[in-house]
């Protein structure tokens, strides 16, 4: 461990102590307590004191044990939420993907297609990551397309400083971020941010309304991406002989059963979270628990517990029970009034939501640009965005679709886990990566903002 890090750590951990023994000199305000706890958790997290999900598990017995909540079930409120119960079922999915041909298939047909052109290389591999992406987590999706990547890259003899090279390996970046907008499943933030929007309202995420919004946006974003890659680094020629070569080396994809169950369970579950818009048993949460128990029957053999075991989300899983635990303890305890009555006061009612959300989406940005820390920083400000968009009528599905996507990575530093996944690869360098990224930045926040108003303020 380096020294830097070491030292992030002890500030980190000293200052979540801090926050705690406040919280245990607080009397008998269960509110100041909850958000003293909040608080804590938030700098364990962002300093990275201890694992993400021993953190999360932590901050429900701090709830207990400063009496801020009457009972160990409050305390662990959180776990009884149905997204929490969703974010493990869903890693079923994830691993038999992994495991599965679904990936090589997909890139297959897509660099066919691609031909020799170098433009459309780099369009093949980002429409790959982005189809993969709203499947995968991101940083799954990554690992699989460097897989893809790296062997065509040695075969093509592109060196350090290419510009093909670069918008390879920057293109898919941007193309796994982007793909994570497309369901509420595709990206873990947005797994957490509904289930934030659930405890605080009660209703869950229409997977119909969120696709309506996160669709679009994901391949106007990719396509966007695309075009300032190639702009900004003009890809220089490829041979054709050498893509021939790097094909034949690989070989055709040939599925096995395995492959084909894999492919129409990948097909059937958004379709069944797309009934479930209309039909109540169908919620996303009951469908992945369903594929959770489905794949593990005898006769099934998708999967193994062995598999399941070690891919599984325990860290998100208790992360995100934590977190909803601690928003759920502050609205008991009154926070939510406070809110409103802080935001009466404030004068921040009298602004349009528009112009709210784009000084807010701006704002958080540039934080998480810095400090990649994304689920602290919402467990913070969207339960009170929630409370703001209640007070003028608008769908709360706007602003938690905005705060995931927005949060969901940076892209004027290389700083968030998929971006430093590519960067290490050393095929293009910060300032690189902010040529593109600061125009991709401006159209990100910009576009998601408006985007998410227009289609809620019509349609929802």
């Amino acid at each position: 461990m380096n020294r830097t890090a070491t030292t992030k750590q002890l500030v980190g951990l000293l200052c979540s102590v801090a926050a705690l023994v406040a919280a245990f000199f607080a009397g008998d305000n269960a509110l100041l307590k909850s958000v003293l706890i909040l608080v804590s958790g938030v700098v364990l997290w962002i300093g990275e004191v201890l694992p993400m999900g021993i953190t999360g598990a932590a901050i429900c017995f701090f709830l207990m044990l400063t009496n801020a909540v009457p009972s160990f079930a409050e305390a662990f409120l959180g776990f009884s939420n149905a997204t929490t119960w969703f974010i493990l079922a869903i890693s079923v999915l994830n691993v038999i993907v992994a495991n599965s041909q679904f990936g090589p298939m997909i890139y297959e047909f897509m660099i066919k297609r691609a031909g020799v052109d170098p433009k459309r290389l780099v369009l093949a591999f980002m429409v790959s990551g982005m189809v993969i992406s709203s499947i995968l987590n991101d940083v799954a999706s990554v690992i699989l397309m460097l897989s893809l990547l790296m062997p065509l890259i040695r075969t093509l003899r592109l060196k350090k400083g290419s510009n093909l090279a670069k918008d390879l390996v920057i293109g898919i970046t941007a193309a796994c971020n982007f793909g994570g907008f497309a369901t509420p499943v595709s990206h873990t933030l947005n797994i957490i941010a509904m289930g934030m929007l659930e405890a605080q309202t009660g209703s869950g995420v229409n997977y119909a309304e969120w696709m309506l919004m996160g669709v679009p946006l994901s391949v106007a974003m990719t396509f966007i991406a695309w075009l300032s890659l190639v702009k900004v680094f003009p890809p220089e020629p490829i041979n054709e002989k050498a893509v021939r070569d790097y094909m034949s080396q690989r070989g055709s994809v040939v599925l096995g059963a395995y492959d084909k169950k894999v492919i129409a369970l990948v097909v059937l579950f958004p379709i069944l979270c797309f009934l479930g818009s209309w039909i109540p048993v169908l919620s996303i949460t009951n469908v992945a628990l369903i594929y959770m128990v489905v794949l593990f029957l005898p006769g099934v053999s998708l999967l193994s517990w062995e598999d399941f075991r070690k891919n599984n989300t325990l860290d998100a899983f208790l992360m995100l029970g934590g977190i909803l635990s601690v928003t759920e303890a502050i609205k008991r305890n009154g926070g939510d009034t406070l809110i409103v009555d802080l935001l009466n006061q404030s004068g921040l009612l009298n602004l349009h939501p528009l112009l709210l959300f784009l000084v807010m989406g701006v704002a958080i940005y540039l934080v998480l640009s810095f400090c990649p820390s994304a689920p602290a920083v919402l467990s913070i400000v969207l339960p009170t965005i929630l409370v703001y968009s209640s007070t003028v009528g608008l769908n709360g599905l706007v602003p938690t679709f905005i705060l995931a996507t927005i949060g969901a990575g940076s892209f004027l530093l290389p700083l968030t886990p998929t971006a430093i996944l590519t960067y290490q690869k050393g095929y293009y360098s910060f300032a690189d990566f902010a040529k593109v990224g600061w125009l991709l930045s401006v159209v990100l926040i910009v576009g998601v903002v408006f985007w998410s108003y227009s289609v809620g303020s019509v349609l929802f």
